[in-house]
């Protein structure tokens, strides 16, 4: 009897060492569970890279790199991306502390102009050239309609304070023209409508004048590229 009892107590020992050793531990299988559960950090797309945008009144540039530098009037920057809603956001850092010097928004992914704060610098996107013929470096200027020189003419003036505001003339070749004033990014129309060219304007030789509603622009010439009109110094773009 006692035999059967040892023989007994043994197998009942093995069997619950056994049980022991094939059963993972909860500590281990907790691990494994949130190793799984790990997933990588999620990253803005960053549709600044490769892009340049200009402010030609202020002679200012910022070029985006892919490897997260940019070039704003000569200085290299390091920038960050964020997204809010539909905006995209470049922080522009400070090179050494990579602190937040700019920000640089664009409203829209497709938006080809953006605001530069601090300021509300507004500043537009420079297009790949389209010039197929890579020799041709010294392309012929379009010929000036000598009846309408105005006509397909944009011309712009700058308040002197940084682009922040700019006044901007614009006729089409349909004989109308916009006259507007954009403040930090904001425009207000001064007049748009029709217009007419008068040639040798005041009996002056060569000289044009448009009307801009009960305002007349006067060029000295059909090849001017830059006037003086109301206080201001038009540039022809």
């Amino acid at each position: 009897m006692k035999k059967i009892f040892g023989l007994t107590a043994v197998l009942f020992i093995a069997t619950a060492l056994f049980i022991s050793c094939s059963s993972p531990s909860s500590g281990n299988s907790s691990k494994d569970t949130n190793d799984d559960d790990k997933k990588p950090i999620s990253t803005v797309e960053n549709i600044f890279a490769g892009t340049t945008w200009v402010n030609k009144l202020a002679n200012q540039e910022l070029s985006f790199k892919a490897d997260m530098t940019v070039t704003f009037s000569g200085t290299k920057y390091n920038y960050s991306v964020e997204k809010e809603n539909n905006k995209y956001i470049a922080n522009i850092l400070s090179p050494k502390l990579n602190n937040q010097l700019y920000t640089f928004t664009l409203e829209t992914k497709e938006a080809t102009t953006g605001i530069m704060n601090p300021g509300s610098i507004t500043f537009t996107k420079k297009e790949a050239s389209s010039n197929t013929n890579p020799e041709d470096t010294n392309p012929q200027p379009t010929p000036v309609d000598s009846e309408d020189p105005f006509a397909g003419t944009t011309w712009e003036a700058d308040t002197g304070n940084m682009g922040i505001v700019i006044t901007t003339i614009k006729f089409s070749n349909n004989k109308t023209v916009d006259y507007y004033m954009t403040t930090s990014g904001t425009k207000t129309s001064l007049y748009s409508g029709p217009y007419e060219v008068t040639k040798n304007y005041l009996d002056v030789e060569g000289q044009y004048g448009a009307s801009v509603g009960s305002l007349t622009f006067v060029i000295p010439n059909k090849d001017a590229t830059s006037v003086s009109w109301g206080g201001k110094t038009f540039i022809k773009k």
